[in-house]
């Protein structure tokens, strides 16, 4: 009798530990937000071949077409100048070719289709206070999430999708939205109007069927920081 007594308090001690194995809690890596648990998302099937041919980087014909072109320069005005204009070329080509590689590195963290000045990761990082502001707005105020926080985390998806799945999130919208999900890709798509300004100028446009802005709800932020940290 004495052992089943001990025995008995141990399995209500051993019943909560398994779900804590299945989803343990895992500190964000979110700034601002540090107090989520984690949530199961089902893995996306991945393409074989898709990855290959979408990556962002240089197309090598491109590059052997340049190259080429390069050297009939170079025998041109050798052909022309002599030694003189070959060591003109030469400068010439090899500052473009620095130029062009830079340009080409620059794919990793900028948007290859629109080649933006501003980077997708740049010096001028937002800080903890602008993050918790711009959470608190977004849970608050409709617009606060448009306004303030969408910004934010459109370009950390921009940043991931494009390190991870070399996918560009504005130029491959339906890769991108198969990646994310569709319960979260609403709430990420960069076509559709968000702001007051745009959703006042989609209307009088003649489009239907555009929702008023609403605050973000807490379980919906917990979900967009969770697929982030797993894409």
């Amino acid at each position: 009798m004495p052992q089943q007594d001990r025995s008995a308090p141990q399995s209500p001690q051993q019943q909560p530990h398994v779900p804590q194995q299945e989803h343990p809690y895992r500190p964000s890596a979110f700034p601002g937000y540090d107090h989520g648990r984690a949530v199961p998302l089902p893995a996306e099937p991945e393409t074989p071949g898709e990855d290959d041919e979408s990556r962002l980087g240089p197309d090598r014909l491109a590059l052997l077409v340049l190259a080429g072109f390069g050297l009939v320069c170079l025998l041109a005005l050798w052909a022309v100048g002599g030694a003189a204009g070959l060591s003109v070329g030469v400068v010439v080509l090899v500052a473009f070719a620095a130029w062009a590689a830079r340009w080409i590195a620059g794919a990793g963290v900028m948007d290859s289709g629109f080649r933006r000045r501003s980077r997708l990761v740049g010096t001028r990082e937002p800080t903890l206070r602008y993050w918790d502001a711009a959470l608190s707005d977004a849970a608050r105020t409709p617009e606060g999430y448009a306004l303030h926080l969408y910004p934010l985390l459109l370009r950390l998806y921009e940043v991931r999708l494009a390190e991870r799945h070399g996918v560009s999130l504005r130029m491959q919208p339906v890769r991108a939205a198969a990646i994310v999900g569709p319960q979260l890709w609403p709430w990420l798509d960069p076509s559709r109007p968000r702001t007051p300004t745009a959703i006042r100028a989609a209307r009088n446009a003649g489009l239907e069927h555009i929702p008023d802005p609403r605050p973000l709800p807490p379980a919906l932020l917990e979900l967009l920081v969770e697929r982030l940290e797993t894409l």
